[in-house]
């Protein structure tokens, strides 16, 4: 029978239920992602905390990071898949509900780009195969192409600065 493997460390554990959910609509997650992140957390283990608020006013502790990881192994439980009966966790401050709501916000944000060719590059580089990559994780970078065939520079799209000046206008000679 399948396991999850807690392999990190909070301050402190919680069960499932005694974490709330808070983001509402903000993200959904496809069947697709579900099986990916089942796959990874019983290849992988339980290996991120769930980061959470401690309202004084109700007594809830509100999911801020982790949305996805509790769906996604209440949903294991249901399945038959056995849980720890408490995982890692770490409070974060925050004044009010508004103020936990925006660290939901800069949870969830991406400041960084993860491109097809950085991807590709860090994915050689350690030794992790491209199947992997493919059937395990979702990127942007992953959108729309066949990872597994490979990295293809020359496919890529050129941004403004990398067009050449190969074509001429005939009549005036401006060059694009």
């Amino acid at each position: 029978m399948d396991e999850v493997i807690v392999k990190c460390e909070g301050a402190n554990n919680k069960r499932l239920d005694e974490l709330t959910e808070f983001q509402g609509t903000l993200k959904e997650m496809s069947k697709a992602n579900y099986n990916k992140l089942k796959k990874l957390i019983l290849k992988q283990g339980f290996s991120f905390p769930f980061f959470y608020w401690h309202d004084p006013e109700t007594g809830k502790n509100y999911i801020l990071d982790g949305h996805g990881r509790r769906l996604t192994l209440l949903q294991m439980k249901q399945e038959g898949i056995t849980l720890p009966d408490a995982f890692p966790c770490c409070p974060v401050q925050a004044a009010n509900e508004t103020e936990a709501k925006m660290l939901i916000l800069s949870a969830s944000s991406q400041f960084n780009t993860i491109t097809e060719q950085g991807l590709y590059e860090f994915s050689e580089t350690a030794h992790i195969p491209a199947e992997f990559v493919e059937e395990h994780f979702s990127f942007d970078a992953l959108a729309h192409v066949d990872f597994a065939e490979g990295y293809a520079p020359e496919n890529k799209e050129k941004e403004i600065g990398e067009l050449g000046t190969d074509n001429a206008c005939p009549k005036c000679g401006y060059k694009w």
